[in-house]
């Protein structure tokens, strides 16, 4: 299993608990920078807004949105 599909999954996992739990913060532990030797670079902001610029061929890698009417198949 390559390293991006496996930093996605666990990204994936992370969102849907972080739903089923009442908490205000998650915590997310992932080798990828160790594995790799490349950083990741988290940008936060409205879900319609980067679902737009992705339309629009932004150059995002993942996309995590907790808004279903934004999921992609």
């Amino acid at each position: 299993m390559s390293i991006r599909r496996l930093l996605l999954i666990s990204f994936l996992a992370a969102a849907c608990l972080a739903q089923l739990s009442t908490a205000r913060e998650i915590t997310v532990a992932a080798r990828f920078q160790k594995e790799t030797g490349k950083s990741a670079k988290l940008i936060y902001g409205s879900s319609g807004n980067f679902f737009e610029q992705i339309q629009n061929g932004a150059p995002f890698d993942m996309f995590f949105s907790p808004n279903l009417d934004y999921r992609r198949s």
